[in-house]
C-alpha cells in the first residue's frame, strides 16, 4: 500500500507531535478529521508502522522503550475490520473480545498491537483494577465522535492514564 497525500501528511504531523514527552510525562495527542472513505484505517496502519520505526531509530523519547498500539472502536464490526486490516498489512495484532482478554493483553508487553471495543475497559477497571502507566502506549480511537467521550472515555483514561490518545473521525460532533 502506498499512502495518499492526506495519509502521508497526517502521519507526518502526528510524528512531529508525539515525538517528545510533555512535562506531564505523557505525549500530546489530538484528533484526525478525514472524510469518510479517505482511508482512516490504513492511516492507522501507516501510523503504527511509523511509530515502531521511530522507536527503533531512537526518534521517540521517554518510556520503557517498547511502543504499543491500542486500537479502540465502538462496534464489533469496526473492531473486526481494524483487526483484519492490520493483519492483511502484515502487522501482528491481538483482538480483545472480552474484558478479561483485554486485561491479559494490556499486561503482556509482547502484545504490541491490540484491538478492542471501548466498553471492554469497564471490565478492565471494574474487576481487575488494571493500570498501565507507560507513555509509549498509543491509543488510536476510530469513530472518535461517537461513544468515545464521557464516562467510557474516562474509564479508558483511568486504565491508560499516560497514553497518547489520537482520535480519528469523519464526522466530528463536538469541538471539545
Amino acid at each position: 500500500k502506498i499512502a495518499r497525500y492526506q495519509q502521508y501528511f497526517c502521519v507526518e504531523k502526528i510524528r512531529n507531535r508525539i515525538r517528545n514527552l510533555e512535562e506531564s510525562g505523557s505525549r500530546r495527542g489530538g484528533v484526525v478529521w478525514h472524510t469518510q472513505g479517505s482511508g482512516k484505517s490504513l492511516t492507522m496502519v501507516m501510523l503504527a508502522k511509523t511509530i515502531a520505526m521511530d522507536r527503533q531509530r531512537g526518534h521517540l523519547t521517554g518510556g520503557d522503550g517498547g511502543e504499543r498500539i491500542v486500537l479502540v472502536t465502538d462496534r464489533v464490526d469496526l473492531d473486526d475490520q481494524l483487526y483484519a486490516t492490520f493483519r492483511h498489512c502484515g502487522l501482528k495484532s491481538h483482538q480483545a473480545t472480552t474484558g478479561a482478554e483485554l486485561v491479559e493483553l494490556l499486561e503482556d508487553p509482547a502484545a504490541k498491537i491490540i484491538t478492542t471495543i471501548i466498553n471492554k475497559f469497564e471490565a478492565a477497571i471494574g474487576k481487575q483494577r488494571i493500570r498501565v502507566d507507560d507513555p509509549n502506549v498509543f491509543v488510536l480511537v476510530d469513530e472518535g465522535h461517537r461513544t468515545q467521550f464521557g464516562i467510557r472515555h474516562s474509564t479508558m483514561r483511568r486504565v491508560l492514564p499516560n497514553a497518547c490518545y489520537i482520535g480519528f473521525t469523519g464526522t466530528p460532533v463536538r469541538r471539545k
